[in-house]
């Protein structure tokens, strides 16, 4: 009897583990990650990427997360209706079974040499689990070691075995993406402020960071050596 529950309790999991990746692979941004050089008296640098319905038809969200961009620059978003404005910085779109649809970033350097690494996650209305990641470097290298770029730091940056989060610091959750867009980590903050990081591979990767109510406070960059 303890060995049928033993396997019952297997196939569960399983099953648990293929729907969880089912998923993830419903969306899908590609390229990403994603460079494009930007020469600082060109009008805009476009970086074009396409997201992808392998599930049932959906509304999705996307959403626009400056990591790092130069003074002066500005960055906006193409979806699959229009081009929005640097003003609007998440907007809600359908996308049909099997369907692929434009998500471009576009930067404006506005004469001014510099960089800019944006993040556009795409999440389900209907389903929160199902979401995507896309990133774009411009003037960027995906294989460069960035700094953090938000007021709520990570440290030690570089990171070993944890991470940890000042106290003060109104953050709730954290998660932590590859830079291809996989969600690697997804955890609560402890009393102690801290987060274990040795389980992952060396690395560069974006951690979002989130209050109580849910809100993104903060998007960094942590690298794992």
């Amino acid at each position: 009897m303890k060995r049928l529950i033993t396997k019952h309790n297997l196939l569960l999991f399983l099953c648990l583990i293929g729907s969880l990746v089912s998923a993830q692979a419903q969306i899908v941004i590609a390229p990403s990650p994603i460079e494009v050089n930007v020469h600082p008296a060109a009008f805009e640098g476009i970086a074009h990427s396409f997201v992808t319905n392998n599930g049932a038809s959906d509304e999705f969200v996307w959403e626009r997360n400056v990591i790092s961009i130069t003074e002066g620059w500005k960055s906006a978003v193409c979806d699959v209706e229009m081009c929005h404005n640097d003003q609007v910085s998440s907007m809600e779109f359908p996308l049909e079974s099997g369907e692929s649809g434009v998500l471009d970033v576009h930067v404006y350097p506005y004469g001014f040499v510099g960089s800019a690494i944006i993040e556009v996650v795409v999440t389900s209305l209907s389903n929160p689990d199902i979401t995507a990641t896309g990133v774009y470097y411009f003037n960027e290298s995906v294989s460069v070691p960035e700094r953090l770029s938000e007021a709520i730091k990570l440290y030690p940056n570089p990171a070993i075995n944890q991470i940890f989060i000042g106290e003060g610091e109104n953050v709730d959750r954290i998660e932590l993406f590859s830079l291809s867009g996989r969600r690697v980590l997804d955890a609560p903050l402890n009393s102690e402020r801290v987060v274990s990081v040795g389980h992952l591979s060396t690395g560069t990767y974006i951690a979002r960071l989130f209050n109580a109510s849910g809100e993104q406070v903060s998007s960094n960059l942590m690298i794992k050596k």
